[in-house]
């Protein structure tokens, strides 16, 4: 008889994302009986940061403590792409938590950590942990972590329409995982995302709801975010975003100022306008900007 995948939702905050990390591993991971080996997967998905695009400083903190605690004493991290200038802000806490840099012929670890994040592109819904699953398949288990503070609407390279989610899910299932993100999104895994019925249809993993048993703040499972195309939507200007445009005529009432971390020569207007307002009028940017300055990289005014 097949056992049924747990899935963990956990609702979150900027001042207790840490904490609320820690107790989402806790419903998912058993108790540990001795010292294990993980490697934690960091998704870095473009050169600059922006939002719900690739794995968050506090996803990686949130994560490493709560395997910690966990008697996952030594870890290993690994990259998809190389961030030489620490853009993402995560080596303070790579040298804060002596994690090791991950090795080709490093051999299996006890559990291979998929940090993603949840957003909706193209059509699908894509938070990457059943792809990432089987890249790193070689390890003994996977560890699906969907960090969905902030929930993005837009291809990886492409503007993107970010909206706050507050919402953390995990599993050791990981298309159970990506199949409970795309129902958050809108979307039906079995119907809507053809890779996932592949994985679900091949017993690679289960992306059927009603196969699953969910722990934690179960009420989540009933949110639904951008359900409707980002046009669909229309922002409420702000005062904060009133004043970031007008900031070049008016420097003392604007806030004219860049993220020092982003080359903005690079980016289109809207990428501009959607990072700057995430990061200066949403509290997960104001934590971002902490993480910022930890690693040396201040937020210029």
């Amino acid at each position: 008889m097949m056992i049924q995948p747990i899935v963990a939702m956990v609702r979150t905050s900027p001042h207790t994302v840490i904490a609320d990390y820690n107790r989402l591993l806790s419903l998912i991971l058993p108790p540990p009986v001795v010292a294990c080996e993980a490697l934690l997967v960091a998704v870095i998905e473009r050169q600059n940061p922006f939002p719900a695009q690739s794995t968050p400083p506090w996803q990686l903190e949130g994560v490493a403590r709560a395997l910690c605690a966990h008697r996952y004493t030594q870890m290993h991290i690994h990259l998809t792409q190389p961030d030489p200038d620490d853009r993402h802000a995560l080596q303070p806490i790579v040298r804060d938590l002596a994690l090791e840099p991950a090795r080709p012929n490093d051999r299996a670890c006890d559990l291979a950590v998929l940090l993603s994040t949840l957003r909706r592109g193209s059509g699908v819904a894509f938070s990457g942990a059943t792809r990432l699953a089987l890249a790193f398949a070689r390890h003994r288990a996977p560890l699906a972590v969907i960090d969905g503070t902030t929930v993005g609407n837009g291809p990886a390279h492409q503007a993107s329409h970010p909206e706050i989610g507050n919402i953390l899910i995990g599993s050791l299932d990981p298309v159970a995982a990506d199949a409970v993100a795309a129902t958050l999104l809108g979307l039906h895994p079995l119907l809507d995302i053809p890779h996932l019925r592949v994985a679900h249809e091949c017993g690679i993993g289960t992306a059927d709801l009603n196969q699953m048993t969910l722990l934690g703040d179960t009420d989540l499972a009933e949110l639904r975010w951008l359900a409707h195309p980002p046009l669909a939507r229309r922002r409420v200007p702000t005062i904060a975003s009133i004043a970031r445009q007008l900031g070049s005529a008016l420097p003392l009432f604007g806030r004219g100022r860049q993220p020092a971390s982003a080359d903005f020569n690079t980016w289109t207007a809207a990428d501009r306008e959607c990072y700057t307002s995430w990061l200066y009028d949403t509290g997960w940017g104001q934590l971002f900007a902490s993480y910022q300055r930890r690693a040396g990289r201040p937020t210029r005014r």
